[in-house]
């Protein structure tokens, strides 16, 4: 009953209503494949080969997230570790910013 869709209330013929209702759900789980990004796996593969495949599949999305968190991280610790362009250039002045040097080593004549 509940299989067949009938509390779906289709119609009244068994077997229109589990038509309908298999068609819908095959619909849904469609498009949440397409939302969700769902892999299909060969259900006529031996339970091994099936466990092969899934386990292969689970590692490559979290070696992805690894690399995805390792970037992040580099990216927050870089200017923490790391001077950048910009602060080099603000510590070390420019040539035409120096002081002349008979200026720097005359002594005050006040």
């Amino acid at each position: 009953y509940w299989e067949a869709g009938m509390d779906l209330h289709f119609g009244t013929d068994l077997f229109e209503s589990f038509r309908r209702y298999q068609w819908r759900l095959i619909r849904e789980y469609n498009r949440m494949s397409r939302e969700f990004g769902f892999v299909t796996i060969d259900a006529r593969l031996t339970p091994e080969e099936i466990q092969i495949r899934i386990r292969r599949k689970v590692q490559a999305l979290l070696d992805e997230r690894k690399v995805r968190a390792l970037t992040a991280s580099l990216e927050t610790l870089r200017p923490l570790l790391f001077e950048t362009e910009e602060d080099e250039a603000e510590e070390i002045p420019a040539r035409d910013e120096l002081p002349p040097a008979s200026a720097a080593s005359a002594p005050d004549q006040t």
